[in-house]
């Protein structure tokens, strides 16, 4: 699907979280002890895993929980969430995973990305 397409499905407008300190993404099931939260919205993040997991762990529709830590706290929370998707990528010539997670419903975001999220949209 064109990257056109895909972005004219999305319910949400994204920040890129990269640009405001670094996000590590904790898994629970299947075990990922360190991911990179690349961007988020109130429907979902995108996180960059750089683990070697085994790819039956992380198909669609994968219940997942986890936590995003931070040094700091305003972007820290718990969430459950389900994979959306899932593709292989590479980071300096090594194996990653780009994954989609889509929370679960009425899964509250922290004050401070709430508010980098308004500002977000309020630029566009």
């Amino acid at each position: 699907m064109p990257i056109a397409e895909r972005r004219e499905q999305r319910r949400f407008k994204r920040v890129l979280v990269q640009r405001f300190g670094g996000c590590v993404v904790k898994l629970a099931a299947p075990a990922i002890s360190q991911a990179i939260l690349t961007d988020i919205s109130v429907g979902g993040m995108r996180i960059l895993i750089e683990e070697d997991i085994h790819n039956d762990d992380i198909q669609p529709g994968t219940e997942v929980s986890g936590e995003i830590a931070s040094e700091n706290p305003g972007l820290c929370m718990k969430f459950s969430a389900a994979i959306a998707w899932q593709r292989p990528s590479s980071v300096d010539g090594e194996h990653a995973i780009y994954m989609g997670l889509r929370f679960a419903d009425y899964t509250p975001l922290p004050d401070a990305l709430m508010a980098l999220i308004d500002q977000h949209d309020a630029v566009d």
